[in-house]
């Protein structure tokens, strides 16, 4: 028998048994020789239980596995955990949400995925919005963590991956307590650094902590976050990675805080477009929302005058053809952009809407008729029916309409820039179509555009992506449609660390 490495063999532990209790025969003593083996350790311990394949330290009688420390140099982890096969484990002696804590991370030989835990060593990041059974849920704030105690059960979404196999290694942050929180607006934790480009570009939104560190860390494989109007989108697009916002309601969101759940769902992080159906398909489950994506043609609709610009043609195309031709609610409404130019933002105002469902139908149960309701809730009702019935034709089982949207007109965007004015998001926004529809939605980076950074006075890559939007339930058709336009682009299905997409 030959061996590449032989040095390796010169040490050899014998797990299971103490020395006393082990008959080495002559036979096996010669091969043993043979390979080169010097030193034979025994450790006690209960022979039935399967130990993984993998290097490991044998110090005091014991068997440690070696596990790396990474250091968090983008500041984008609230809380790092020592790893362990259940969500949390023990937070690390670190500093909370600085600059350089460190991050423990296993090494992936021990873990051989399968059909009973298909994500089996996955390393995953999770929002400090969502429960981790154990640990604070912060919302990166230091007032909500002086205030609440450790949660005493995970996230429904998080007992899901880690069932299947998938590693904690973590919390990000995010902006405080969930709301706009531009880098110069942070206050009590650090913004975390966008890597991409020049390294000074805004990371972008809510979930822009758990972006930036998918696009800085090799080591992590995906990221557990949630999407309102844009949170997980928008820096998908900044930092250059792979996202899905899923059909609203296609899975228990039992434990991640949410102030609007009309809008709000879980969402999910990575830089490989073709890991995405497995980890999803655990996420759904059997859900009976999701639909085939092999039993129906696809349709894609590209509405080139719908983007994000101070150009009036932006809403030309959804007028005409979504709104003019029949006004919904009536002629004094034919201006769609007018019509919901509050409705993105009022509803956050009446999230109680959602959370009262049981007093609404109560009440008309007894008097007749419905309450009275807001009317930005009513109009993001009336928007939604016109979007699934006439432009995605979403209850046709022989065609499915996707539509491709670009996220934003990307202009370099500095940390230290002067902060946007506050104002309305308008709920004719392309960022607030799928929750709207409560429909899924793919975020993809296709490339990117060179700018000359005012920071290295050279040129840099600025990411740019598209988003590609469906009925409820054809999450996994738009991942797949996805990865067939990556490939069909000539484009990697998987994106880089740092500085360059691809």
């Amino acid at each position: 028998m030959t061996f590449s490495k032989p040095a390796f063999y010169e040490n050899i532990v014998f797990h299971g048994a103490a020395e006393d209790s082990i008959c080495i025969e002559p036979e096996a003593a010669e091969e043993l020789l043979s390979w080169g083996v010097t030193t034979q350790t025994f450790v006690p311990g209960n022979p039935a239980i399967i130990v993984p394949s993998g290097p490991y330290i044998v110090m005091d009688g014991k068997t440690w596995q070696p596990w790396r420390m990474s250091y968090d140099f983008n500041a984008c982890f609230m809380r790092a955990f020592r790893p362990a096969q259940k969500a949390g484990g023990i937070a690390l002696e670190t500093s909370q949400g600085g600059i350089n804590g460190r991050v423990i991370v296993p090494s992936r030989c021990y873990f051989t995925p399968s059909k009973s835990r298909p994500l089996d060593g996955a390393r995953i990041s999770v929002k400090d919005s969502i429960d981790i059974k154990g640990h604070k849920t912060t919302l990166c704030n230091r007032a909500w963590a002086d205030l609440y105690s450790p949660v005493e059960e995970d996230a429904a979404c998080v007992k899901t991956l880690v069932s299947a196999g998938a590693i904690i290694i973590g919390k990000v942050k995010l902006q405080a307590m969930i709301m706009r929180e531009e880098p110069l607006e942070c206050v009590e934790f650090t913004a975390p650094f966008n890597p991409r480009g020049d390294g000074y570009q805004v990371p972008s939104r809510s979930s822009h902590r758990i972006a930036a560190g998918i696009s800085s860390y090799n080591w992590l494989d995906f990221s557990l976050w949630s999407d309102t109007n844009g949170r997980c989108r928008k820096p998908a697009a900044y930092n250059g990675r792979f996202a899905i916002r899923p059909t609203t309601n296609i899975m228990d969101t039992t434990g991640v805080v949410a102030f609007f759940p009309e809008f709000d769902m879980p969402a999910l992080f990575g830089r490989n477009t073709s890991k995405f159906p497995e980890a999803l398909s655990v996420w759904y489950g059997d859900s009976s929302t999701l639909r085939d994506p092999t039993k129906a043609a696809v349709k894609i609709l590209y509405p080139t005058d719908y983007l994000l610009t101070s150009n009036p043609a932006q809403s030309c195309l959804l007028e005409e053809f979504l709104w003019k031709e029949d006004c919904p609610d009536g002629k004094d409404h034919d201006d769609v952009a007018k019509y919901l130019e509050a409705a993105g933002t009022h509803p956050f105002i009446y999230d109680q809407y959602h959370i009262l469902s049981s007093f609404r139908d109560r009440y008309e149960k007894k008097f007749g008729n419905p309450p009275f309701v807001h009317r930005a809730l009513r109009r993001c009702t009336m928007y939604r029916e016109r979007l699934l019935t006439k432009i995605f034709n979403a209850t046709s089982e022989d065609m499915v309409s996707v539509m491709a949207l670009p996220i934003e007109t990307r202009q370099p965007n500095y940390r230290d820039s002067p902060l946007p004015p506050y104002g309305l998001l308008s709920g004719f926004n392309p960022l607030h179509m799928s929750p709207i529809m409560r429909a899924p939605e793919v975020t993809a980076p296709v490339g990117d555009i060179p700018n000359q950074s005012i920071v290295t006075k050279r040129e840099e890559p600025r990411p740019i992506a598209v988003s590609l939007i469906g009925p409820p339930g054809t999450d996994l058709m738009l991942v797949e449609l996805v990865e067939e336009g990556m490939e069909g682009a000539d484009l990697p299905v998987e994106v880089k660390t740092g500085r360059f997409v691809f």
